[in-house]
Order: C-alpha cells, then sequence, then structure tokens
C-alpha cells in the first residue's frame, strides 16, 4: 500500500483543506445515483432531488485526493445515459450508491453497462450493499462493494486500482471482492474517530447544480450512526460518533456561504445527544442564518432546549414516534414510553416548533386495540403525522430476520424487487405481514389516518385513498 496511507485519516483532512490538482493519469471515477420510485415525504420532497449526502462526502473526497469525479442522477435524468464517452477512457471506474429500494434498476443498469464494456471495474456502496454484501454480490456482476462507510476505504481501493497491484486488494479493510467463484471478504474496517476530519462538500460535483440550478435547501449531519437499535431501523454504521460544534459550524457556514442556502435538515438519527454539545450546534446553526429542521427522541428532550432550538431557527423536529401503544414501543426497542411522547407533544408546540410525527404500521406486537389508540392519538393531538408507511423489513435488522424466520420472506431477490415498487406512504404498497391482524385491517387504518390529516391539513401527500 502507499507509504501515505499509514495515516489514512491524516491524508483525508489534509486533502480536504489541500486538495490535490487532478491527476490525467489516475482513474476518472464515474458515479452513479439510481432512480426512486418513492412518493416523498410531505416536507421531505426536496430531498428526491438535492445532494444526496452520502455520495456528496466519496465524490468530494476523490475530487481532493486528485481523481477526475462525474455523477450521473438518475432521480432527476431519467433519460438514457450514453456511457461511450465514459469508456473513452480506458481506466474509468464505475461507482453505484446502493439504497433499499434500488435492486431492480442496479440490476439492469449493470447490464446495460457490461454490454457496453465488459471488463469495466464497478464498484457498490452505500447502506443496501452493506446490509445484504454476500446475496448481491452472488447476484450481481461487480467487482468489489465497499462495505460501511466509504471514504477511507474508497481512497484506497482507488489508489490500489491506479497502480494496478491487485495483490494488494486483500489487505484493504471493508471491502468484498470476487476471487475464483468465491466471495471474499476483509477486515473490518475502523470507522472515522474524528468527523471533523471529512473534507468541505463539493456541491459543482453534481449535474444539477452545474447548470445552475439554485441549492436553497439541503441536507447534512453533525453525527453518524446512532445509539439506540429500534427492531426496524436501517442503519448501517453502527458506531455512533459526533462532529464537534465548531467543526459542524464551518462546514454549514461553508455551504452557505458558497450556495445561498436558506434551509437544511439536519440528517442526524437523533439530533439531540447530550444537551450542552446540542446548545452549541443550535448556536452555530443560528450564526449560518439558515432555517432548519432535525430528528430526535421523546425522551431527550425539555422546555428551556425547545425554546433554545426555536430561538436559533428551528421550524420543525421530526419525531420516530412509531406508535403509541407501550407493548408496541416494547416489542421494538424503541425505550421510550407513550407518558413521554404526550409531554414531548406538549412541550414542542408549546415552544412554537412544528411536530412532525412519524408513525409505521404492522409493528411486532400490533394489535387492533393498538391502531386504534394510534389513530385517536392522531387525531385528538396537535401533530403533522407526515410519514405513515406499513411496516418494512429491511435487510440487517430485527424485523428482518424475523420475517425471514417466520416464512414471510422466502425469496431474497423477489423480495428486494418488491422493494424497488414501494411508494412509501402509500396505502397500496405490498405489506410483510409481522402481525396476528389482517393485511385488511392494517389498510384500513392507514386509510383512516390519512383521511383525519387531509381534513386537517389538506393534502400533504399524493395518496388519500
Amino acid at each position: 500500500m502507499a507509504n501515505r496511507f499509514i495515516n489514512i485519516e491524516k491524508f483525508l483532512e489534509d486533502v480536504s483543506h489541500h486538495p490535490l490538482p487532478t491527476d490525467r493519469n489516475k482513474p476518472s471515477f464515474l458515479m452513479i445515483v439510481p432512480a426512486s420510485a418513492q412518493i416523498p415525504t410531505p416536507g421531505r420532497e426536496f430531498f428526491l432531488k438535492v445532494p444526496i449526502e452520502g455520495v456528496s462526502y466519496i465524490s468530494t473526497t476523490l475530487k481532493n485526493a486528485g481523481y477526475k469525479v462525474e455523477i450521473i442522477d438518475y432521480r432527476i435524468n431519467s433519460k438514457s445515459v450514453d456511457f461511450e464517452k465514459f469508456f473513452n477512457n480506458d481506466r474509468v471506474v464505475i461507482g453505484i450508491a446502493t439504497f433499499a429500494d434500488s435492486y431492480t434498476f442496479i440490476e439492469d443498469l449493470i447490464k446495460k453497462i457490461r454490454d457496453k464494456k465488459k471488463d469495466v471495474c464497478i464498484i457498490l456502496g452505500g447502506p443496501f450493499i452493506s446490509s445484504a454484501p454476500e446475496i448481491l454480490m452472488r447476484n450481481l456482476p461487480v467487482d468489489y462493494a465497499i462495505l460501511g462507510e466509504g471514504e477511507l476505504t474508497i481512497l484506497e481501493l482507488m489508489e490500489v486500482l491506479s497502480v494496478g497491484d491487485k495483490e494488494e486488494i486483500s489487505k484493504i479493510p471493508g471491502i468484498a471482492y470476487k476471487q475464483n467463484g468465491s466471495i471474499i471478504f476483509t477486515n473490518h474496517r475502523r470507522q472515522i474517530a474524528d468527523l471533523d476530519y471529512l473534507p468541505f462538500l463539493d456541491l459543482n460535483l453534481w449535474p444539477s447544480i452545474q447548470n445552475g440550478s439554485m441549492v436553497e435547501k439541503v441536507g447534512f449531519s453533525s453525527t453518524r450512526g446512532c445509539y439506540n437499535s429500534c427492531s426496524f431501523c436501517f442503519k448501517t454504521i453502527p458506531l455512533a460518533r459526533k462532529m464537534s460544534p465548531a467543526g459542524f459550524g464551518k462546514k454549514v457556514r461553508y455551504l452557505v456561504n458558497k450556495h445561498n442556502i436558506k434551509f437544511a435538515f439536519i440528517n442526524d438519527l437523533t439530533f439531540v445527544i447530550g444537551r450542552e454539545r446540542t446548545i452549541q450546534l443550535c448556536s452555530e446553526l443560528k450564526s449560518s442564518g439558515i432555517r432548519w429542521a432535525c430528528s430526535t427522541r421523546v425522551d431527550n428532550i425539555d422546555r428551556e432546549l425547545l425554546e433554545i432550538m426555536h430561538d436559533c431557527g428551528c421550524e420543525e423536529i421530526w419525531y420516530g414516534i412509531e406508535s403509541v401503544d407501550q407493548k408496541v414501543l416494547d416489542a421494538n426497542f424503541k425505550k421510550t414510553t407513550v407518558e413521554q411522547i404526550e409531554e414531548a407533544v406538549k412541550l414542542t408546540n408549546e415552544a412554537g416548533i412544528k411536530f412532525m410525527a412519524n408513525f409505521i404500521i404492522g409493528l411486532l406486537g400490533e394489535t387492533e386495540v393498538s391502531l386504534n389508540k394510534m389513530i385517536k392519538f392522531i387525531d385528538t393531538h396537535n401533530v403533522i403525522p407526515c410519514s405513515i408507511k406499513y411496516l418494512t423489513p429491511f435487510p440487517g435488522t430485527h424485523i428482518y430476520n424475523y420475517a425471514r424466520k417466520k416464512g414471510l420472506i422466502k425469496d431474497e431477490i423477489g423480495y428486494f424487487k418488491s422493494l424497488s415498487r414501494r411508494k412509501v406512504n402509500y396505502s397500496e404498497d405490498e405489506i410483510i405481514n409481522c402481525t396476528g391482524i389482517s393485511e385488511r385491517t392494517l389498510r384500513d387504518a392507514f386509510k383512516r389516518i390519512r383521511k383525519i390529516s387531509y381534513d386537517r391539513y389538506g393534502p400533504l401527500d399524493w395518496n388519500i385513498s
């Protein structure tokens, strides 16, 4: 391995502050973002158009290290892409971001790429491949998979591909690759300890921004991972780590100044991790002048903290309520109580912040009684039920393992293809029923909640039936 990668995190930090010029002797990197069938969650519509944070970090990291990087975003451009122009460079490497709803798209895309250039190097990365690496590697004709956090791994892998020394591949932690018909997994990659090492995002790599589109709304994070382990949560970065408030503030102001951003959604799975740190983050956000929203838990807020958040520009908090039945909450490892939910609704509204509620229909332990509690709660409380969806067993979760064990998911590839059809927040989505009640009962509950939402707030979404 190249000597400069002895301290890979230090190299990442160095090129973040002092990017290298593009080296034409290195392979170019083509990053592809799949299309999605999902109906956007009300309030988060912009997420289906704006730069994806993880893709931005990988692309920026490679650009800073001297690679020519291009992004094809199929969320926006559904037209057929002429890959021939990219294949004029014999040393192009293709990276494909994988998400739980992208199997069918990726399968078709790889076939088209292989038909054009059979031996081109294809790398998969992202949450989906990280959650189901072996089955995806066996069923898709790709060369490498980056598992988990990708910035350090992609630097080492691209360096090895640059010099053509494939004997070094096995020494790179955090990847899977094929060898003589077998799937080889290298050692686990240690996650980045200090998130302040991450680069300032170069959003100009995205074609929509190159074409002059404004980035008035964007999503970015101050943490990675989560301290909790809910039964259904699709998370592929197990170790929770925090960016320093000062480091976060620098990255926020950089994006605000460069792109005139007006609103940000803080992508942290749980924004409030430590009261004093949260207050410092709020101060950094206030100094940037933007309005913002975040997600957090009902068990880590208080009146004073919410008032500070509101004063610093917070307009919405997205709470993962999921259920208002204590037995259901406990069965799915939420570690919250109905009393905490009630208190959070009261305090959030009193602070002048919109209470955006996420609910899941069909969790483990769901009954007609628990569904009726959910319907009554939404009908009688000042909450915006912005995300109502059926339980989806994602690979790598407790729920997925439960569904497999119970025989509810027999054909994994067939199931992955069904995820590609899911619109989310849609009454007619396919259901993997992990409850003891009928599918019709689950669908009726969904429609009753949507009716309440529509009567109160109007057409928050595309599905009122």
